[in-house]
């Protein structure tokens, strides 16, 4: 898949049109996939959805932030990160 917008539409009363489609469609042409375009809108959102249903769970939250915690209580971990902010 990959995305693209489309320039403006007035006669649609639309601004911008941003969409993903298959990647066959830009690299092969149109005649390789008949597969229609899809609203960027909404991909994203299933995406996001779907991160946050079954990867961001609640229990898998609290495993990240145990990891998180324990590295931070490292030493030689929260010197290189106050060095990188030093040098930013």
């Amino acid at each position: 898949m990959v995305g693209g917008r489309n320039g403006q539409r007035e006669e649609w009363g639309i601004a911008c049109w941003r969409h993903y489609r298959c990647g066959g469609q830009q690299r092969l042409g149109a005649a390789s996939c008949d597969a229609p375009y899809v609203a960027a809108d909404e991909v994203e959102s299933l995406v996001v959805n779907t991160v946050l249903d079954r990867v961001l769970t609640p229990e898998n939250f609290q495993r990240l932030l145990a990891k998180m915690r324990a590295a931070l209580a490292d030493p030689t971990v929260a010197d290189a990160l106050c060095a990188g902010w030093k040098g930013s």
